[in-house]
């Protein structure tokens, strides 16, 4: 899962859209935040 957590930190994105229809629009802070306790 940290590989991957990984793999998704390394794009190149802004925007995160979620499945329920929620733009996130600094997606990248969003996606660090919510996968920073499988890289620790």
């Amino acid at each position: 899962m940290a590989a991957s957590a990984r793999s998704v930190l390394a794009l190149d994105y802004q925007r995160v859209i979620m499945c329920h229809g929620e733009v996130v629009e600094d997606g990248r802070d969003f996606t660090t935040s919510a996968l920073a306790w499988l890289l620790e």
